[in-house]
């Protein structure tokens, strides 16, 4: 299941960021972008909840972690 992830940066801006978890760990899927302002993070929100609704995988995505698995 991705989700969304909001980090501050050593720069003091946001980063938003698509991730799962596999194993317990965190995998950065695809970061969207950095933002300074609140209304640039809003915007990033706002694309990052589109790519989330709307993304779907070559493969299901249990069938990708078992691929992922085998190697």
């Amino acid at each position: 299941m991705l989700r969304i992830r909001t980090i501050t940066t050593g720069a003091e801006s946001k980063a938003v960021q698509v991730i799962y978890y596999l194993n317990h760990k965190r995998v950065i899927f695809k970061h969207i972008g950095s933002a300074k302002a609140d209304k640039e993070l809003k915007e990033l929100l706002i694309i990052v909840e589109d790519f989330i609704e709307n993304y779907i995988p070559e493969l299901p995505f249990e069938e990708l972690i078992l691929l992922w698995r085998k190697q």
